[in-house]
């Protein structure tokens, strides 16, 4: 019996934007005081490769919070004077709104925002601390204020999607997520105050967590007279193991030179952090031959290491629940006939290897803003069946006088 397990990787990038907006100054009359307002956007799933960060897409934040938290700045004489601290600006009828309504100081040399989303995650739950960098022990950080969280532990969840889902918040049809899509836009600058007050303040938000997504399908085969193809395959059971769930973020740590932001972990420290043995669980269904998703997980950024599995689950013959390095777990039912139980198959594959690495210095990096995205194909061939039989093997041929009783072997020409 062959059955074949194919597996196929494709890494999608959730790209950033700008972190910045710096407007020239230029001659133009004195305008009228205008409120301070907000255009928000957030970073977009891509199909491009993670590898190079290349993705700009954007859309508004609205599709993925209704509100969030900004703090602002406006530089008086040198000083740096509070105009928003912590304030929530929340999104109604196409537009973002917050009060009491603050407006633009045009005698301000410039002005800075800063901002996180959702609103309670700078508010209620302060999961995100502004800083000033001036008070931190920090090194290489340029700005003058920077976010950062303490311990956020994820839950062990997945979106109920069968079909991709750029947004991971609770909803109408996904009411019980307890998970959070955690944004920062950092710095937004204008120099320029007359200017500046004749738009609204541009907003980029970037995920600041990574995302896990993996779909199963069934291998398509050509002809209809294929048994596989008739068979009913059923997900049974899929899990992702020792995946770590906690850390904190440190906006104002120091990022290599050439590092992309959106291309690292290093913001992220889980250090003191234990992997979960069962990181997450995906949907079972009936497999079909276009992909569904299974699992869509938010994921702490981390690096996940390569190790050896075999087909029975051991790695350095010993059971892979020894293991520390994160691994999937599959169990499926592949079935011929409604009369048929089927039979069970069950495989065990190490995250890293899964999406394309062969040796033990090679990882896979779930870097802030990026989404791995793992397509599983269940294959096999049918067990089938070609009988042949021996022919006769003749080992003695006599003629046979019974008049005489003599016997002599036949001479074939």
């Amino acid at each position: 019996m062959k059955r074949l397990f194919i597996l196929s990787a494709a890494v999608a990038a959730l790209a950033s934007c700008s972190n910045s907006e710096v407007i020239t100054e230029v001659n133009e009359p004195q305008v009228p005081d205008k409120a301070i307002a907000f255009e928000t956007f957030s970073s977009n799933a891509t199909r491009e490769s993670a590898e190079n960060s290349g993705a700009t897409t954007t859309e508004g934040l609205e599709k993925h919070h209704s509100n969030f938290s900004v703090w602002g700045y406006k530089d008086v004489a040198g000083s740096d004077i509070s105009v928003f601290n912590r304030q929530t600006v929340s999104h109604s009828s196409s537009t973002w709104t917050y009060s009491p309504i603050r407006f633009w100081d045009k005698g301000a040399n410039s002005y800075k925002f800063y901002a996180c989303a959702p609103a309670d995650a700078g508010t209620s739950n302060n999961v995100f601390t502004l800083k000033e960098t001036s008070q931190s022990t920090n090194t290489g950080y340029a700005e003058a204020y920077y976010f950062t969280t303490g311990t956020v532990t994820l839950q062990a969840e997945t979106l109920d999607k069968t079909t991709y889902s750029e947004e991971y918040k609770n909803s109408a049809s996904s009411p019980d997520l307890q998970n959070t899509d955690y944004m920062i836009a950092s710095k937004c600058e204008y120099n320029n105050v007359a200017t500046a007050a004749s738009s609204s303040v541009q907003l980029d938000f970037n995920h600041i967590l990574s995302r896990l997504n993996i779909t199963v399908q069934k291998a398509r085969k050509t002809q209809d007279e294929d048994a596989f193809k008739k068979a009913t395959v059923s997900l049974k059971e899929l899990s992702v193991h020792n995946m770590i769930l906690s850390g904190s973020f440190d906006e104002g740590t120091a990022i290599p030179s050439g590092t992309l932001v959106d291309g690292t972990t290093i913001r992220w420290n889980t250090s003191s952090q234990n992997a979960t043995s069962t990181s997450y669980t995906a949907n079972t269904l009936t497999v079909e031959e276009n992909p569904q998703y299974v699992l869509q997980s938010l994921v702490i950024p981390q690096t996940v290491a390569y190790e050896e599995v075999k087909l029975d689950g051991t790695v350095n013959n010993s059971a892979i629940g020894n293991s520390n390095k994160p691994y999937i777990y599959i169990k499926y039912n592949i079935k011929s006939g409604d009369t048929d139980t089927g039979e069970t198959f069950v495989r065990y594959i190490n995250l890293a290897k899964a999406f394309g690495k062969s040796s033990e210095n090679e990882s896979v990096a779930f870097n802030e803003g990026w989404q791995n995205t793992l397509h599983i194909t269940i294959d096999a061939d049918v067990i089938s069946f070609k009988p042949e039989v021996y022919k006769w093997d003749t080992k003695h041929e006599n003629n046979y006088n019974a008049e005489s009783g003599s016997s002599t072997p036949v001479t074939n020409p």
